[in-house]
């Protein structure tokens, strides 16, 4: 069973359902209660794997809005102990505070977080845990490189970094008048995903910065796309061309956007790729050349991109896929 541990910041605690928490117990501070950071000492001896949060879950989910508001949102993180020193197990009913994430501007501290409220569930497999007063939330004040610093138990075991840039409306009548947006990983990778039937999923992320994406309609802000994604080996063509998908893009905001392949039978599977080289090609309207993602399969396994290899980078910003996602690079 996987061991991971999700990191969870609730944007309004009423907002999420039971189903939402899986059933989970939950446990917050009191309005008056001060919330410390933790000192419980982890056994990071408990896993021979290093800690990471998951690379999908990071882009997914570290939302700017375009108004100038950043949040760091459901986080998965892998590999963290449940267990301290003296070989206890930790608890959030009598360990509070155990996770932080520290955000930093051009290196300089600019809002740290610590979660108070969750439990271990799954059989302690998994660990969730929110901030329950939408503590994380940061107002934007100016453009730069953005860092957040993942800890439990006291101790960083991770770290990611974008770029937040602002942009603001040449026309003085326009109805919006700047847009924030992050730029960083999510214009570099996507991503192969195999799925738990086997089969092999393409995924990409994509936003735009048009103030007015409708030339007719100043109110809509989501941008009307088609997209269809093929896949070649060793520069033929192996997929069945795919119906065009229809998507609306969102402004500012980065959204993943999927879809798996046929062959002339069925889904083409993970496991049905032999050894060669790989293109996936997506043809997205308004874009003078395709966006192109390569990738090798070697030993009947997909290589990811070198950012992904444990073995050539340091833990603490290594690309975390978990089993069933490799990342490959955009050409």
């Amino acid at each position: 069973m996987n061991t991971t541990l999700l990191i969870a910041v609730a944007l309004s605690f009423s907002q999420l359902s039971h189903a939402q928490l899986g059933g989970l117990i939950k446990r917050g501070t009191k309005s008056d209660e001060k919330v410390v950071a933790s000192k419980t000492a982890l056994d990071w001896n408990q896993y021979p794997q290093k800690p990471a949060v998951t690379f999908k879950t990071l882009l997914d989910n570290t939302e700017l809005l375009t108004e100038g508001e950043l949040r760091p949102n459901y986080y998965r993180a892998t590999f963290i102990p449940n267990r301290d020193t003296k070989g206890n197990g930790v608890s959030f009913l009598t360990d509070y505070n155990l996770c932080m994430i520290k955000t930093y501007l051009d290196g300089q501290l600019i809002k740290e977080v610590v979660y108070p409220a969750g439990n271990y569930f799954e059989g302690d497999k998994q660990i969730s845990f929110m901030e329950e007063k939408s503590k994380n939330e940061i107002e934007l004040t100016k453009p730069g490189k953005y860092r957040l610093d993942f800890y439990a138990g006291g101790t960083q075991f991770y770290s990611f970094e974008f770029d937040v840039n602002k942009k603001t409306n040449d026309d003085a009548y326009g109805k919006i008048p700047f847009i924030w947006y992050a730029s960083g990983p999510w214009e570099k990778y996507g991503y192969l995903e195999n799925q738990s039937s086997g089969s092999l999923i393409f995924g990409y992320y994509n936003r735009h910065l048009d103030f007015k994406p409708d030339p007719n309609n100043a109110d809509v802000t989501g941008k009307s796309i088609e997209w269809t994604a093929d896949l070649y080996k060793d520069g033929k063509m192996i997929s069945v061309p795919m119906k065009k998908k229809k998507e609306t893009v969102s402004l500012g905001t980065w959204k993943p956007y999927s879809t798996a392949f046929k062959d002339a039978k069925d889904y083409i599977k993970t496991s049905s790729l032999s050894d060669g080289n790989y293109t996936v090609k997506v043809q997205i309207t308004g874009e003078d050349k395709p966006w192109t993602y390569d990738f090798v399969v070697k030993n009947k396994q997909i290589i990811p991109a070198e950012k992904q290899d444990k073995t050539k980078n340091d833990p603490k910003t290594v690309i975390e896929g978990w089993n069933n996602v490799f990342w490959i690079e955009r050409k």
